[in-house]
């Protein structure tokens, strides 16, 4: 393993890769998706084939998660990332959450509407994440 400063995904590319997901929504019978910066092995490091986060919203830094909903999408990260998500998402698609302050669970408790409905990988997920 070692680290390589190559741009591997860019924000022009979120609007389109968010409404694929979002159309996804009504055969899966949810509302949201949480697509984290994680792979099964829940590992400091994400191979490239696991980069979902990066792929999906343009953000490539180490920490944060997104919360995309049928009209919103929130890219949550810590304070490190702040500066850097600005950069690296599209900002007419995706809004700037608070990992630690508001993480998502909150975020949706505080925001969701009743009966909202979230969709998540299993795999990418771990047991206190989901509960």
């Amino acid at each position: 393993m070692f680290q390589s400063f190559d741009v591997t995904s860019t924000p022009q590319y979120g609007r389109e890769r968010a409404e694929a997901l979002r159309a996804g929504f009504d055969a899966l019978g949810i509302d949201g998706f949480l697509v984290p910066r994680a792979d099964e092995y829940q590992g400091e490091y994400v191979p490239a084939s696991a980069e979902r986060l990066s792929w999906l919203t343009g953000f490539t830094g180490s920490a944060g998660v997104a919360l995309v909903m049928r009209h919103q999408a929130v890219v949550f990260v810590d304070g490190r990332y702040v500066t850097q998500l600005a950069g690296h998402v599209d900002g007419s698609v995706f809004t700037c959450g608070d990992l630690v302050g508001e993480p998502p669970h909150l975020w949706l408790a505080n925001h969701a509407p009743k009966g909202f409905r979230l969709g998540i990988d299993p795999w990418l997920h771990t047991g206190a994440e989901v509960r």
